[in-house]
């Protein structure tokens, strides 16, 4: 419904934008700031994405029927139509095809979506699934690395799939309230992202075997490493 399934999983479908955007779709333009600066292509020429939902049931059609829906909405700014991003573009496409193709009891995949949305836009697109699941009664399955994901759904939502020493497929649940939680430590909880940098880890050991004191790392080092880091090479330099 989002895509089309291959072995590489859903993939954004190289098509042009549904031809009546629902209103959801608009909802996601929206998302992109000030829809008066957001203009779309017709076969007439370019108009503003707030005129869209302007004027009657007739004309609406008629202005929906006239879009040029192979070119991809601009955003104006100093009367300069500047493209969007490829994120931007991505995000309006998933929300997009899904608003417009989702149908009564209907079940969608998705496979690492995050891989073509900008974390900013994670947010929004939830909310408008959300939405469309709950007005349709259906249901998504979201396959997902990214922990601003998970902290947009509780965790009596989330199963994690972990391979044990046999290679056998468990299933868990997160021990961590998911649900608005820290970035970092939805990492930490559920991905088990703990490993320290390599890099950090040979600046560590480039400074140790300087002879550098204290005082000196302080003084070149304060502006540069985080608090956590400053005070690990504390405590080794130290003792």
């Amino acid at each position: 419904v989002a895509g089309f399934y291959s072995a590489r999983g859903w993939t954004i479908p190289p098509l042009p934008w549904p031809t009546f955007p629902p209103p959801l779709s608009l909802n996601a333009l929206e998302a992109l700031g000030d829809p008066n600066s957001i203009w779309v292509w017709t076969n007439d020429g370019i108009i503003p994405l707030s005129s869209l939902n302007q004027g009657g049931e007739q004309e609406k059609l008629r202005r929906f029927a006239s879009l040029n829906t192979r070119r991809d909405p601009v955003r104006f700014s100093d009367g300069n139509a500047l493209r969007l991003s490829s994120g931007e573009i991505s995000f309006l496409k998933f929300a997009a095809y899904v608003s417009f193709e989702i149908d009564n009891s209907s079940l969608l995949l998705f496979d690492e979506p995050e891989t073509h949305l900008h974390p900013n836009f994670i947010a929004r697109f939830v909310s408008i699934l959300d939405s469309l699941l709950a007005q349709t009664g259906s249901a998504a399955i979201i396959a997902t690395h990214s922990a601003y994901f998970l902290r947009e759904v509780f965790r009596e939502q989330i199963s994690i799939l972990r391979a044990d020493a046999d290679r056998r497929i468990e299933v868990q649940r997160p021990r961590l309230a998911t649900f608005g939680a820290d970035v970092g430590e939805i990492s930490y909880f559920v991905f088990g992202e703990d490993e320290p940098s390599y890099l950090a880890q040979e600046l560590e050991r480039n400074i140790q075997s300087s002879g550098m004191t204290w005082d000196e790392v302080l003084e070149n080092y304060s502006n540069e490493l985080s608090l956590e880091f400053l005070n690990e090479l504390r405590a080794k330099i130290s003792g």
